[in-house]
């Protein structure tokens, strides 16, 4: 029986070898669903079965060290049909308001994250979405403290270290991205 049928997006990857690829598409999961079908013309191509049980997100940690500056994330989770799982990971900084993916698809437990071009805030929060292949659960981190940071300029239109003779009529492009407020206009 077809509980739903939704479109499935696909986009050319070029770093794949032997013609495999990866799909990353969050659907809502009808009531009843056993089982998730990729079809073309009435063919099966993929077909994932769901598992007895559901991940178990017991906690979700992120630890802000301005030494490096370095945002450690550590994930506790289970899977009692002891399915591999695979985890989204996604950052806010307004207390879960807004939510920007940081990583899809993670395979570790524990990963850093250089927080360079994230946005500071003092109610950032980790929501991490684990999932066994088919069913998911979702936890998210207590809140956190992240600072904010300068605009970062950047010059286009010379190496580093090169020198432009006096007059030179060369283009140079400057632009500056901030995490709080986006990029800024080039120049």
């Amino acid at each position: 029986q077809v509980l739903e049928q939704t479109p499935l997006v696909l986009r050319e990857s070029e770093d794949t070898e032997g013609g495999n690829s990866t799909i990353h598409q969050f659907i809502t999961k009808p009531a009843g669903m056993t089982a998730l079908q990729i079809t073309r013309a009435g063919v099966v191509l993929a077909e994932a079965r769901a598992s007895t049980s559901a991940p178990q997100l017991h906690g979700v940690t992120a630890a802000y060290d301005n030494q490096g500056p370095a945002l450690a994330i550590s994930i506790n989770a289970t899977d009692a049909d002891n399915d591999p799982l695979r985890f989204s990971v996604q950052f806010s900084n307004d207390n879960g308001a807004t939510w920007r993916t940081l990583r899809v698809n993670e395979g570790s437990f524990s990963f850093t994250v250089n927080p360079r071009f994230l946005p500071g805030g003092a109610q950032c929060l980790i929501r991490v979405i684990a999932s066994d292949g088919f069913n998911s659960a979702t936890a998210t981190s207590a809140a956190f403290e992240l600072p904010g940071h300068a605009p970062e300029p950047f010059i286009g239109g010379v190496r580093a270290g090169q020198r432009l003779p006096f007059g030179s009529t060369e283009s140079l492009l400057g632009f500056a991205l901030d995490a709080e407020d986006g990029s800024l206009p080039a120049a």
